[in-house]
């Protein structure tokens, strides 16, 4: 009896267990992907609120008027023209930034010659906003 080459037996066998590992291999993929993608994300979130925090450090650095901690400074001096006022009192301040879907939120919390400076980015503006980024400043505002 000659015993040349495999039975049906063995083929089906090591198709099966290539099967198993091909198909491990490649849900390790496809979670590398969304890990990649998040943290990209997460990155051009961080830009965006340091970029953010730079504008504002560089106004307080240029500006000549002791009357930093009043909304109308804050409104007028600080922020570039498109941020949008979010509070009554002139405090808050929301900018989206439609190229990447982000939406920036700049609180400012005034503590006597201190004022904390939060800012958070956002996936979007809608109910459903998911925190990717969040820097804070103490600056001195006492010229």
């Amino acid at each position: 009896m000659n015993e040349k080459g495999f039975t049906l037996v063995e083929i089906l066998t090591s198709i099966v267990i290539l099967s198993i590992i091909i198909v491990s291999l490649l849900t390790l993929f496809v979670q590398s992907s969304r890990i990649n993608n998040y943290s990209k994300g997460m990155m051009e979130a961080t830009y965006i609120a340091e970029s953010s925090m730079e504008e504002i450090n560089n106004a307080v650095a240029t500006a000549v008027t002791t009357e930093v901690t009043t909304p109308a400074f804050l409104s007028k001096f600080i922020l570039p023209s498109n941020y949008a006022k979010k509070c009554p009192e002139g405090t808050c301040y929301e900018k989206n930034i439609n190229a990447n879907g982000h939406y920036v939120f700049v609180d400012f919390i005034p503590k006597g010659n201190l004022i904390t400076v939060k800012v958070r980015v956002f996936n979007d503006s809608s109910n459903s906003k998911r925190l990717e980024a969040h820097m804070e400043m103490l600056v001195s505002w006492v010229k």
